[in-house]
């Protein structure tokens, strides 16, 4: 019997992305089975994109012509990106858009934030499974949020577009008030977002923390805080269902499974507190660039930077947050290496380098006042399934 082809489609090939999710496709196809796996062609890419009956790639998908093609084939396909809905002609595995709302959700609570808007495309796939996800979650913290969608087709050209969209945003911005906390549907939202305050209201950016999703390289970039999906567990949970199709000879089109496993990266867009004060929420993210890149932010400097005396910022910084400006940076500091103590090899005289302390002494000191146990006995513990992982002390409220 003719071994049949089996398609596995890549949307938007050679992005970061779908490198990932290709190097857990591979991992575990492997694991499963010899049979080759034909990913569907740039030229098909880029003809289901650019193809107006299709409506893009998700149309493609759709359209009774691939479906068409498929089924002659006997050919089970995976749809791993689709901008819209589940195509109703392919096995359909996405990220858990619930899970990475409620990332988002407890990210900006433990900063103090108690206003909240979503930026996506109103009603459209994972956008809006997202943004009515992120509504819940805060619904039932009893916060509201704003909810800034837009549909695609509202501009005749894109010049157009963008304009109307910086109206809105300025509307919806001016609507929601300050400090506030806004989650967008994916990395480049939120890049559009953060240029437009720096362009059209710089004095509103201080207040705002921002977040996207994805963690690509151009969000790390720009200092944007992302909550990343596990996209290396969505391409091996692909080649589970590719498997599981091809060897069952029997599929259901349309059905959708979800991968979990998103985390929290946290860069300058949201760092620090809510705060009224627009200088300590510059200062709070500063702060915490300089802890990211190994530093130990100095007083002096930061007053210099900002135009205002030593006492001025330290006493602004206390009536803001209600915590000194040393103990707030060395919680920042042990923060930071105890996420290293779990997630890394490092030494501890490296992670103490690393996060500002002049020797392993002075970590294992303030960390065992801090955390209760020594920074080898913590990593240890974590290892051993016994620890609580990088959570913040409980007299701690940064």
């Amino acid at each position: 019997m003719e071994t049949p082809s089996y398609v596995l489609f890549h949307y938007l090939a050679d992005t970061p992305l779908c490198e990932a999710v290709r190097t857990g496709f591979d991992r575990r196809w492997r694991q499963l089975s010899d049979l080759p796996v034909f990913p569907c062609s740039p030229d098909v890419n880029r003809a289901a994109a650019e193809n107006p009956a299709c409506r893009g790639v998700a149309g493609f998908l759709a359209s009774t012509a691939f479906h068409e093609a498929t089924a002659s084939a006997r050919c089970p396909v995976v749809n791993y990106s689709s901008r819209a809905a589940a195509c109703p002609h392919a096995l359909n595995v996405f990220t858990d858009d619930a899970e990475i709302a409620r990332q988002a959700t407890e990210a900006f609570l433990a900063k103090g934030y108690s206003r909240f808007a979503y930026v996506g495309v109103a009603g459209h796939g994972y956008s809006g499974f997202r943004g009515e996800a992120f509504r819940t979650w805060l619904g039932k913290k009893g916060h509201r949020v704003l909810m800034c969608e837009w549909d695609e087709t509202l501009a005749e050209n894109p010049v157009a577009f963008h304009a109307r969209r910086r109206g809105m945003l300025r509307d919806w911005i001016a609507r929601l008030g300050t400090p506030a906390a806004v989650f967008t549907a994916n990395d480049l939202a939120a890049l559009d977002v953060l240029r437009f305050l720096r362009e059209d209201l710089p004095e509103t950016l201080p207040l705002l923390a921002v977040a996207g999703v994805d963690d690509s390289p151009q969000a790390a970039a720009h200092g944007l805080s992302s909550v990343a999906p596990d996209f290396v567990a969505l391409g091996e949970t692909v080649a589970e269902t590719l498997h599981a199709a091809v060897e069952g000879d029997a599929w259901t089109p349309g059905t959708v499974r979800r991968v979990p496993g998103a985390r929290w990266i946290e860069r300058a867009s949201t760092g620090g507190l809510a705060t009224t004060d627009g200088l300590v929420m510059q200062l709070l993210r500063e702060i915490h660039d300089e802890i990211a890149a190994g530093g130990a932010p100095k007083v002096g400097q930061l007053a210099d930077r900002h135009g205002v005396t030593r006492r001025t910022l330290l006493n602004r910084f206390r009536a803001a947050t209600g915590r000194t400006l040393r103990d707030y940076v060395l919680g920042e500091r042990l923060k930071r290496a105890a996420a290293k103590l779990v997630g890394s090899g490092e030494t501890i005289a490296e992670i103490a380098f690393a996060c500002g302390f002049g020797k392993q002494g002075d970590l294992s000191e303030h960390f065992k006042r801090t955390y209760g146990v020594s920074p080898s006995e913590f990593r240890d513990r974590h290892r051993a399934g016994m620890g609580t992982g990088t959570g913040t002390p409980e007299k701690s409220t940064a």
